[in-house]
């Protein structure tokens, strides 16, 4: 009989959400269940079972801080998988998600294919779609050999859905017992502009219709929104952003909860790249532009005018 396929949530929650959700049209495929492992969340972890949970795994660690979690996290995932073995473990491709996923597959010693865009069942074979060279293509990989499959997959571009009713079944785990050895000292935040514009929240896009000397003004505007900073071909022509913050068919696919875009006239060569971006805002001085039509809010203005007023709402001192 194959075994189920099973999510490791973490927080924010919506994310995990999002693969359990992926997961039950995953298992429904197979005519297997989902079970979820929900270690140290602070949401009540029935809400897992309106997006295709059937079986929750909880488990808490002791309180602090400095605890680093994830040898603790992989070994306790290891023994539950080699007892009930599931077909499948799916973790969220963000780095805690990437680190327990590497860890349980060395502790499994099963295949492991990170990064993925998609995972499916083909005649009785799991497969996963992830992207390559850079995202300009995608390569479809299969699980060979191996009891129980490791993935980590992008949720940003996943759907928020609901499938069922009912309380999934609750399962308390007790975590193993691990000799750590290290501690966390501290945290470094990061600068949220420097932030891949594939992973960041909020995002700036600039266009041919920003100039170079325009460019301080979208800096400030980042560090107000704690955005990213990345653009359009015309952008990158012009010197104004590195080729690995080019958004685009030609460059890379994001899905932030909040897109600024400046200066950008809309091409489906841009569009394309933010189509799944939660919601946009336009600042441009053509109201004939293809991005004025799909943004969900438009500033008609340049940037020298729009974004000094912008930041001034928001509270910037040199701009009031």
């Amino acid at each position: 009989m194959r075994g189920n396929v099973w999510v490791f949530a973490e927080e924010p929650l919506e994310e995990s959400l999002k693969l359990v959700a992926e997961a039950r049209t995953l298992a429904d495929s197979m005519k297997v269940e989902v079970d979820v492992l929900a270690f140290d969340l602070k949401e009540e972890p029935e809400v897992f079972g309106r997006y295709g949970a059937n079986k929750v795994f909880t488990c808490r660690l002791e309180e602090g801080e400095n605890i680093f979690r994830n040898p603790i996290y992989a070994e306790t995932v290891s023994r539950l998988a080699k007892t009930r073995k599931p077909a499948l473990i799916l973790f969220p491709s963000t780095p805690n998600g990437e680190d327990v996923a590497a860890r349980v597959a060395a502790k499994l010693d099963s295949g492991f294919i990170s990064n993925c865009l998609e995972i499916f069942f083909e005649n009785g074979v799991l497969k996963a779609r992830k992207p390559v060279y850079e995202d300009k293509a995608h390569a479809v990989m299969a699980w060979t050999g191996c009891e129980t499959a490791i993935a980590t997959m992008r949720t940003s571009l996943l759907e928020l859905k609901e499938s069922r009713t009912g309380r999934p079944k609750m399962v308390r785990v007790e975590p193993a017992k691990v000799d750590v050895g290290v501690r966390f000292a501290g945290r470094i935040k990061a600068d949220p502009k420097l932030v891949d514009v594939s992973e960041a929240d909020v995002v700036i896009g600039v266009g041919r219709g920003v100039s170079p000397e325009s460019m301080k003004l979208v800096e400030d505007l980042a560090e107000a929104l704690k955005a990213s900073i990345g653009g359009t071909r015309a952008a990158l022509d012009k010197g104004l952003i590195p080729y690995e913050r080019q958004i685009g068919i030609s460059g890379k696919k994001i899905a932030p909860k909040l897109y600024v875009a400046c200066g950008i006239s809309g091409s489906p060569y841009h569009t394309l790249g933010i189509k799944n971006a939660r919601f946009t805002i336009a600042i441009n001085l053509d109201k004939s532009a293809p991005i004025v039509k799909t943004a969900d809010l438009t500033l008609i203005g340049d940037v020298q005018t729009c974004i000094p007023a912008i930041l001034k709402k928001l509270g910037g001192r040199r701009y009031g």
